[in-house]
C-alpha cells in the first residue's frame, strides 16, 4: 500500500509505502512527547535555561520555518539561528565534539536527535537539530551567539574560545575577502627607538597589552585589524565592546548569523571594569575604544575626532599590572564611505525618531555619568553611501610601559597625566597618517588593481615610505 504524502514548505508530492510512512510517524511521536514536556518546563516563569534552537530554511519535511517563529515568540532567553539555504539533512548528524567534550545525544530514535551539552560546556542549554552538514558548524553557531560556557553562568573571560582555522579561513578568506581586497589595509607600527616599520613588529609578542584608539564609523576598521593579529601575531585580540552588541534587540526568528556573531567569536566582550581587570590578569591583548559609541557613530563632519570622556581609569588599572599600552590611530573611512543621514538628521523625521528612542530606552547606559557630547551614547543606524574604495591605514605607536609605575594607581593627577599624552599621541598619529597618505601612490582602487593584476592577488601592495 502507498500513501499520497503532501510534505509543507514546496509544492510537491510524494508517494511513500505505507511501512515507512508508519516508521516516520513513530520517530515524530517518539520525539515529540519528551519534547513537550520540556517545552512545558520551560515557559515556567521560573525557567531560566538558554534555548538555541537551530532551523533549516529548505526543510521539505518538517514546517521549521513556522516552528522558529513560533518557539522565538513562546520561550523566554530564546536565540534562533535559521540557515535558510539548507535542507532537511541539517538533521542528520552522527556525532560532534566541542573542546574535546562530547555533547551526549539523546537518541530518540536512529533518525532524529536532540542533543544536550554537558554541564561543563553548555549547563541547561539545549541545542535542536545541530549539524556539521551543508556547511553549518554547529560549535560556530554556539560560539556566535554567546551560548558556550562550562559554568552554571557565562563567563566571557575565561569561556571564550578562539576561533579555529576553518572559522579563520571562512571569515577572511571567503566572507571579508572581497572587502580586504579592495580596501588593501597598511599596518605598521612602531620600534623602541621610534622607527616606523610596516607590519606589527613593534607590538609585543607577550600580554598584557592594551591598544587604546580611534573608533571608526561602525567600527569598519577591525575586521582587517583582526585578521592581521592572527596571521602575524598568533594572537586573538579581545575587544572591549558596548553591552548592547550582545544583547538580543535585533535578534528575530529568521536570523542566520550576523555581524554582532562575528564580533563574538572574534573575542568581544561587553566593557566592563572586572572584565578588563581578569584579562589583564591573563596576560591577554585588550582593545579599547575611549570614545566608544559616540566615535563609532559619530556625526556629519565628525571624521577622525576623539569623543574621550575625561575618566583616565584605564591608566591606573593598566598601571596596576605593568601592561604596555600602544596608542594607535587609523584613517580611511571618508575613502570608503559617505554619511547620508546622522543622528541629528533621523532624529528630525518621524518614524526614525521613535525607532531610535525605543532601541536608546532599552540599552545599557555606559556613560551616565559623563556629561556633554562625550557621555551621549545613543544608538542609531548611520545611513551611508559606498564610494570607490580608497585604502585603509592603521599605525601603532611606540609602546608606553606601565611596569614600575604602579604610583599612578593612588595618583590621580599623575594618571590624568598619562592620559592626555595617550590621547594626544592617537591624534598625532592619525594626523600623520592623513598626510602620508596623500603620498602613496596606491590610494586609489584603480592602481592597485592594475598592481595584483601584474603581480598576483595575494601580493602586498606598496604604500609610501615611513
Amino acid at each position: 500500500m502507498q500513501i499520497l504524502v503532501s510534505m509543507p514548505c514546496k509544492p510537491r508530492f510524494y508517494f511513500l509505502p505505507g511501512p515507512w510512512l508508519q516508521y516516520l510517524l513513530s520517530i515524530l511521536h517518539s520525539f515529540c512527547s519528551p519534547i513537550r514536556r520540556l517545552l512545558a518546563s520551560c515557559l515556567g516563569p521560573e525557567h531560566r535555561s538558554i534555548m538555541l534552537p537551530v532551523f533549516s530554511g529548505k526543510d521539505n519535511l518538517l514546517p521549521s520555518g513556522e516552528e522558529a517563529d513560533r518557539l522565538f515568540k513562546a520561550l523566554k532567553n530564546c536565540r534562533v539561528r535559521y540557515f535558510k539555504d539548507n535542507g532537511h539533512t541539517l538533521l542528520l548528524v552522527q556525532s560532534i565534539t566541542l573542546n574535546s567534550s562530547p555533547v551526549i545525544p539523546i537518541s530518540l530514535s536512529d533518525y532524529t536527535y536532540m542533543y544536550v551539552c554537558k554541564r561543563q560546556c553548555i549547563s541547561s542549554a539545549i541545542i535542536f537539530v545541530p549539524a556539521q552538514e551543508d556547511g553549518v558548524n554547529l560549535l560556530t553557531v554556539i560560539k556566535g551567539a554567546n551560548m558556550y560556557r562550562r559554568g552554571r553562568q557565562r563567563d566571557s573571560v575565561t569561556d571564550y574560545l578562539p576561533p579555529t582555522l576553518s572559522e579563520f579561513r571562512q571569515t577572511f578568506d571567503v566572507d571579508h575577502r572581497l572587502f580586504h581586497l579592495a580596501l588593501s589595509p597598511v599596518m605598521m607600527s612602531t620600534l623602541k627607538d621610534g622607527k616606523i616599520v610596516r607590519g606589527l613588529a613593534g607590538v609585543p609578542d607577550k600580554g598584557p597589552v592594551l591598544f587604546v584608539g580611534y573608533h571608526a564609523l561602525m567600527g569598519i576598521e577591525l575586521s582587517p585589524l583582526y585578521e592581521e593579529f592572527l596571521r602575524e601575531k598568533r594572537t586573538v585580540v579581545r575587544g572591549m565592546a558596548h553591552p548592547f552588541l550582545f544583547g538580543k534587540k535585533f535578534e528575530s526568528s529568521r536570523q542566520e548569523t550576523s555581524r554582532f556573531d562575528t564580533v563574538s567569536m572574534y573575542g568581544g566582550l561587553p566593557v566592563t571594569p572586572i572584565n578588563m581587570y581578569r584579562l589583564f590578569q591573563r596576560n591577554q591583548f585588550v582593545l579599547l575604544y575611549p570614545g566608544g559609541v559616540r566615535e563609532a557613530l559619530h556625526r556629519k563632519g565628525e571624521e577622525y575626532k576623539l569623543f574621550w570622556p575625561d575618566q583616565p581609569e584605564f591608566v591606573r588599572m593598566a598601571a596596576r599590572f605593568g601592561v604596555t599600552i600602544i596608542p594607535f590611530g587609523c584613517v580611511g573611512e571618508d575613502d570608503v564611505l559617505e554619511l547620508v543621514l546622522d543622528y541629528n538628521d533621523q532624529k528630525n523625521i518621524p518614524g526614525l525618531r521613535e525607532w531610535i528612542q525605543s532601541i536608546n530606552k532599552e540599552a545599557e547606559r555606559v556613560r551616565d555619568s559623563v556629561k556633554g557630547e562625550d557621555g551621549n551614547q545613543d544608538m542609531y543606524l548611520p545611513a551611508l553611501l559606498p564610494k570607490v574604495p580608497g585604502r585603509f591605514y592603521y599605525l601603532f605607536g611606540q609602546p608606553i610601559e606601565m611596569k614600575g609605575m604602579g604610583n599612578l594607581v593612588r595618583d590621580r593627577k599623575s594618571a590624568n597625566e598619562v592620559y592626555l599624552r595617550i590621547k594626544s599621541q592617537v591624534e598625532e598619529i592619525m594626523s600623520y597618517l592623513k598626510r602620508k597618505r596623500e603620498e602613496d601612490p596606491y590610494r586609489s582602487l584603480p592602481q592597485r588593481a592594475l598592481y595584483q593584476a601584474t603581480w598576483g592577488a595575494s601580493a602586498q601592495v606598496p604604500t609610501f615610505e615611513p
